[in-house]
């Protein structure tokens, strides 16, 4: 997008642009003159999107039309919308107009005016937020929208294969990767347990649409899955070493932050490793059998400290989904007793990391209601009344988290990887349209998108959902 100047010596060709401008806009009311910036600074990202088929630098457009500098502060999803979407824009600011307008980007022609509304409950920077709704726009193409006093929006498109695309780039990401780059550095326990339940999602994904992910998917995931399993070596040789060198001694009756940290991380890694062999085991007997194995090591290493919690009653799920042990079902059976609050003699509950996982206690019943190993019915109705519960509880929360990304950088994605699960099991228009306003509501962030190997792996999950329904659609 190129600068425009105020020029008294070059008036003339600054008047040839304004009357482009003004047909352009021809029977679409005058503009707001604060509209307008006496100069456009093309910002990195611009740069950036130009380079991305379909947002903008679209040659005709540039040719005709030098627009008003991009403001940030409304919010649109850079990603896009389906036809039938729910489409939303924010507008943060104070004393703002109460029109917006959506113009055509190749041709500047305003085809909607649409009423802004306060949201009484929401700030952003201390400043006032307002919401607008432009989803009678149904036509594919690529869209801006133009406010009277904060300028206009970046481009977005409206596409009939919006989920698909979006799908098929993260997917070519995670192909043309090696482990080490997509999850990237790896400094604590933490951020190892963040890549085993990334890669546990990615995994549960791959075995809910097989067919959709492919075959070049299943192999790196199996490249993935032996990256985690040398990784895991590697762990084990320093532990040992702190415990020569550094005279550590850990406490199995009494555990501390030290003890709490390895029995976490060894119950995520078993967990992951178990639903790993689950989709190998299959094509890759010899990887398979060496993850069950370092997953049941874990597990029984986790399991010597007197500490218990979802996430023991994840791995336990996982690995009875794998081997159907009794043991790992005795778990589920203890969780599920009529006095469930009561924690084991002797035991202490693991202390709760809400900002890391989403809901281990759910993975823990997806993977007991998916086990073909001799699992309990009674359970199994009793869980999936709990997942009809959790859905409906988003479902009516969900008004108020579209704006979550906006206000935070929080992940507001994790809770919607259920409501496609559900929507996967008994197929709920209801869920999947949640699903993708959360999925807008996480690209309403205009100065980039900088996604994690968490952020990814979710979203793989939730739009394998969505682009297979555009599919059967």
């Amino acid at each position: 997008m190129r600068k425009r100047k105020q020029n008294k010596k070059n008036v003339l060709l600054f008047c040839m642009f304004c009357i482009a401008f003004l047909q352009g806009c021809q029977g679409s009311g005058n503009t707001d003159p604060e509209a307008l910036r006496d100069e456009t600074v093309q910002s990195a990202y611009e740069v950036e999107m130009e380079q991305r088929e379909g947002f903008v630098g679209e040659e005709e457009y540039e040719q005709n039309f030098a627009r008003p500098q991009v403001n940030s502060n409304i919010f649109v999803d850079l990603m896009g919308y389906a036809p039938e979407d729910k489409k939303y824009a924010y507008f943060v600011g104070d004393n703002l107009s109460e029109s917006f307008y959506v113009l055509e980007s190749a041709t500047n022609k305003r085809i909607f005016t649409g009423k802004m509304h306060k949201m009484s409950n929401k700030k952003s920077e201390g400043k006032s937020v307002y919401k607008g709704d432009f989803s009678q726009i149904t036509e594919p193409g690529v869209y801006y929208i133009q406010t009277a006093v904060i300028g206009q929006s970046y481009t977005f498109r409206i596409d009939e294969n919006r989920y698909h695309t979006q799908y098929d780039e993260l997917k070519k990401e995670f192909l043309d990767v090696t482990p080490d780059e997509y999850y990237g550095e790896i400094k604590s326990a933490g951020d190892r347990m963040e890549i085993y339940y990334s890669f546990q999602k990615l995994a549960t994904a791959y075995q809910l649409y097989p067919e959709s992910f492919g075959e070049e998917f299943e192999k790196k995931l199996e490249e993935h899955l032996q990256w985690m399993s040398d990784m895991r070596e590697q762990v084990l040789a320093d532990r040992d070493a702190q415990v020569r060198e550094q005279g550590v001694r850990y406490d199995y009756a009494k555990p501390g932050d030290i003890e709490q940290r390895i029995v976490k991380e060894d119950y995520m890694f078993a967990s992951s490793m178990a639903a790993g062999y689950v989709v190998f085991q299959p094509y890759n007997a010899t990887l398979a059998a060496k993850s069950l194995t370092q997953a049941q090591k874990a597990y029984q290493n986790a399991a010597r400290f007197k500490l218990t919690g979802d996430l023991q009653y994840m791995a336990a799920a996982s690995l009875f989904r794998a081997v159907g042990n009794y043991t790992y079902h005795a778990v589920i059976k203890e969780a599920y007793r009529q006095d469930e609050a009561v924690v084991k003699p002797g035991y202490t509950m693991l202390t709760k990391d809400r900002g890391f996982l989403c809901n281990a206690k759910l993975w823990g019943n997806l993977f007991y209601m998916t086990s073909l190993k001799g699992a309990d019915m009674t359970i199994c109705d009793k869980q999936m009344a709990e997942m009809m519960d959790l859905c409906g509880g988003y479902l009516n929360a969900s008004p108020q988290s579209i704006f979550g990304r906006i206000a935070g950088k929080g992940d507001s994605l994790e809770n919607s990887v259920w409501l496609a699960i559900a929507d996967y099991i008994i197929v709920s228009f209801e869920y999947r349209n949640v699903c993708k306003e959360q999925i807008h509501s996480m690209f309403h962030n205009m100065e980039g998108i900088d996604l994690s190997h968490r952020q990814k792996s979710t979203l793989l999950l939730i739009l394998g959902n969505l682009a297979e329904s555009e599919d059967a659609e």
